[in-house]
């Protein structure tokens, strides 16, 4: 408008004249756009705020996951013993028990597998269905036993499933039922995490600190050319 009415300057320095003479020049004293910064500033200050919160809290749950997923397959690897599951440890004098290299490899790969399914299964459930879906299905069935893979595809809370396959892994490694309890209190960690999770993606940024901060912004960069 106060283009039309007045004329105005381009980039180059060059002055054009008003389209329309005699109209009025459309302004707003400065006092207004004084007054109304620091609000808009608390408004950008409050969603960036909210957001780095957000990416913060997902961050920390998958490092956590990360985390326990390495203890589980380590201490499955660490106190993998037959002979020591009622006592937890060979009696005096007792010959150590003969340990089958292949069975114990088979064990201990069904349970990094079962780990590995928890973190793909819970990636997949906080996605969309056509964003994963094809390629989700395609990754268990590649990895995993078919009947596995295909009990896991098909259950309604696929990170809970994954968490029941990790815990059959675990009862069928040979050790003392003391460390397998250990072990269990770190797959319970699986469920705070993949709760967390739900929790930041079931929880949008509240309402006052995206739309009113947008249409804030927009009325303030609306009327800024006629400060």
């Amino acid at each position: 408008w106060n283009g039309l009415a007045n004329g105005f300057t381009d980039f180059d320095g060059v002055t054009h004249e008003a389209i329309i003479n005699g109209l009025p020049k459309l302004t707003l004293p400065m006092s207004v756009f004084t007054v109304t910064s620091p609000s808009l500033g608390l408004l950008l200050v409050f969603r960036t705020n909210a957001s780095y919160e957000r990416w913060d809290g997902a961050r920390k749950m998958w490092g956590l996951m990360i985390n326990r997923s390495r203890d589980v397959v380590r201490m499955g690897a660490q106190w993998y013993a037959p002979g020591t599951e009622k006592s937890g440890f060979l009696e005096e004098g007792a010959p150590l028990a003969e340990i089958d290299e292949e069975v114990k490899a088979e064990k201990l790969n069904r349970l990094s597998k079962s780990v590995w399914s928890f973190s793909r299964a819970l990636a997949r459930h906080l996605t969309p269905p056509d964003e994963d879906e094809e390629q989700f299905q395609k990754d268990v069935r590649e990895r995993l036993e078919p009947a596995q893979a295909e009990a896991l595809i098909a259950s309604d809370h696929r990170p809970n499933r994954a968490m029941y396959d990790i815990g059959c892994a675990i009862n069928d490694l040979p050790m003392h039922f003391m460390r397998r309890n250990q072990m269990d209190l770190d797959v319970a960690h699986f469920e705070d995490i993949s709760g967390g999770c739900e929790r930041i993606f079931g929880t949008p940024v509240p309402l006052v600190y995206s739309r009113h901060t947008a249409r804030y912004l927009t009325a303030y960069l609306l009327m800024l050319p006629l400060g």
